[in-house]
């Protein structure tokens, strides 16, 4: 989902509109995840840049899909998308990324 910035209070209904309460929560450095994870989540913040390593080694997940999810978008899109489209993009991204295994 598209979110406005990544305040406290964005990320905060965010996570709490997708993610199950109890579940681990690990993220880069932001000092907005505290806040926004507080109580409801357990957190683990990793600073990218103090842990000595490449981003894609702190939290490879992430950057896997964030790199295909800007490839999807240059290589089926030409690289001409509208922002106001964006969150049907994305949606359609995360529909196919889920199924990808499905055999159906």
């Amino acid at each position: 989902q598209i979110i406005p910035n990544a305040e406290t209070e964005a990320l905060k209904t965010f996570i709490q509109k997708h993610i199950k309460p109890g579940s681990t929560i690990y993220t880069d450095g932001l000092t907005s995840y505290p806040g926004a994870t507080k109580d409801e989540y357990p957190h683990h913040g990793t600073s990218v840049k103090g842990s000595g390593k490449d981003a894609n080694e702190v939290l490879p997940g992430v950057h896997r899909v964030a790199a295909l999810v800007k490839r999807w978008l240059m290589g089926t899109h030409q690289g001409s998308f509208e922002e106001e489209h964006l969150q049907a993009y994305l949606d359609e991204f995360a529909f196919r990324f889920n199924r990808r295994k499905s055999t159906h």
